[in-house]
């Protein structure tokens, strides 16, 4: 699939590396799908937990807890 815009902000992209983009206004795509496994964790209000960000893409804005499964990788149920 050939990439050519960012769907946020609509600037064309610039390839980075092999799976790797990015726009003018430094948003970052990464075209390398792969399985990951996130998690919606509620309190007693109903309020959804929520994390920030400590490494790009998207260093800084709040995301679920979650990552990428490691090939070969166990999901375990807590």
């Amino acid at each position: 699939m050939k990439i050519q815009y960012y769907i946020e902000c609509s600037k064309p992209l610039t390839k980075t590396s092999g799976t790797a983009y990015v726009c003018a206004d430094n948003h970052y795509y990464y075209n390398n799908p792969r399985a990951a496994a996130a998690v919606v964790i509620l309190n007693e209000s109903n309020k959804i937990l929520v994390s920030k960000r400590a490494i790009e893409p998207r260093k800084g804005t709040y995301d679920l807890p979650g990552g990428f499964i490691e090939p070969n990788g166990q999901l375990k149920m807590l």
